[in-house]
Order: structure tokens, then C-alpha cells, then sequence
């Protein structure tokens, strides 16, 4: 049967938290005996090698965002070669990458809810679903693949303008919080380089300092109540 399969660079760990996000998908990533690759109908039907690379990267930018959600040590995963079987098993090499594969190990767990043992895993393969209906999740997918005081701005921003304004995305997350993330966020007195303005009068450090994985929190936990909308 013929296929395309988009080889995978980057941490094992890392590739299995894409593995594990999609689990009922069309979308598959597959361990072969030189490596992860990422797999599905739809891309062995697409003919053009660029297009398959565009269409894969696509999908890699949201697992990988959705994936740096749930756990707050994802790294990055890239693709690599482009390879088509066809119905004889060969293989057609196209801009082949070769890069061994490096291991860590994580803690893993589950998150308790009224009695009900919920996977990360669901999660991920739920906004990847809803990504595909949604620009601004998609938007928002891709901020959260590198987790910087900038792009968890945009985050905030993108949320911020689809629910139609500051005052209807409190109702979703207190105030003083956002308001000490987006104050933290600016201020160059706390964050140097890392704000997002330059003047420190205009923008001075907030009385109550937060970290990058405080904000991040915030950040998250605003995604989590936002993404339920879109279900």
C-alpha cells in the first residue's frame, strides 16, 4: 500500500507527547526501526513533496504548541526527510535529514476531576480537532510552541480579541490576574530585554513580581477556560 511518511527530529520524549495526542486522528505517528515518522491518507494523497512538507509542518506547529500546554518541558520537534512507499515497500527519498534521536524521561501523570482520571493526551488531540475549525486557535496553538514573555502576550491578545474585548475576558479570569501578567509583561524594570516596551517610567514593575512560569500558568489556565467555549 502506497504511503508518505515525514521523518521526525528531535527528543523521543518529546515526539511521544505528539504520539500520544493523537490517538483516533487520521493523523499517525508511527516508530519504524530507523526512527519516528508522522503519517496519514491525507498526506499520501497529496502528490507534490512541497506541499506535503507545508501541510506536515502545519500540523507539527499545533501538536507541538498544543503538546508545550501540557507539559511545560516540551521541546520543539521538527520534521526531516519527506520518504514515499509505494506498493512494493520501496522507498523514494526526498531532502533526506539524518539525526539521531536523543532520549530524556519525564515524571508522567494524570489530573484527578470529580473522580474522573483525565489523560493530557485527550486534551491535545481535542485542540488539535478544534484548531482546524478555528484560526484563532490555530494562532494561538503556534504562540504556545515557544513559551517567552512575547508570545504569551500574543496569546493573551488573540484570547483577548475573540471573546470580544477586555471586560468579556474577565469574566473568564479575574482582572488582578491578568492585570499583573500583562503589567509584568511590560514592564522592562522586571523583565529587561524580555518586555514588551522600553520605557520604564510609562511602564514601571508591578508591586507583586511574577515569574515567566507563573505567567505562564496564567496564561494556560485562561487558554483552558477559552478553548471549552469553542467545543
Amino acid at each position: 500500500m502506497k504511503k508518505t511518511l515525514i521523518q521526525l527530529l528531535g527528543d523521543r520524549l518529546d515526539i511521544q507527547d505528539l504520539q500520544t495526542g493523537l490517538r483516533t486522528s487520521d493523523w499517525k505517528i508511527i516508530k519504524e526501526t530507523d526512527g519516528y515518522y508522522l503519517t496519514s491518507d491525507f498526506l499520501s494523497s497529496i502528490a507534490d513533496s512541497k506541499d506535503i512538507e507545508s501541510k506536515a509542518k502545519q500540523i507539527i506547529d499545533l501538536l507541538n504548541g498544543a503538546s508545550s500546554i501540557v507539559h511545560r518541558d516540551h521541546k520543539k520537534i521538527e520534521t526531516g526527510s519527506i520518504i514515499k512507499v509505494d506498493e512494493e515497500g520501496k522507498r523514494a527519498i526526498f531532502m533526506s535529514i539524518n539525526e539521531a534521536i536523543k532520549v530524556r524521561v519525564r515524571m508522567s501523570a494524570v489530573v484527578l476531576r470529580k473522580g474522573v482520571v483525565e489523560e493530557p493526551s485527550s486534551n491535545i488531540e481535542n485542540w488539535i480537532t478544534i484548531a482546524q475549525k478555528h484560526e484563532s486557535v490555530r494562532d494561538v496553538l503556534h504562540f504556545f510552541n515557544d513559551i517567552t514573555w512575547w508570545n504569551l502576550y500574543k496569546v493573551y491578545e488573540i484570547i483577548r480579541d475573540d471573546v470580544g474585548g477586555q471586560n468579556r475576558l474577565y469574566k473568564l479570569v479575574p482582572k488582578t490576574e491578568l492585570s499583573l501578567f500583562t503589567q509584568a509583561a511590560q514592564s522592562r524594570e522586571l523583565l529587561g530585554d524580555q518586555a514588551r516596551h522600553a520605557s520604564k517610567k510609562k511602564y514601571p514593575a508591578p508591586t507583586t513580581p511574577m515569574t515567566i512560569d507563573e505567567a505562564f500558568a496564567a496564561i494556560k489556565r485562561l487558554f483552558e477556560i477559552w478553548i471549552k467555549l469553542k467545543e
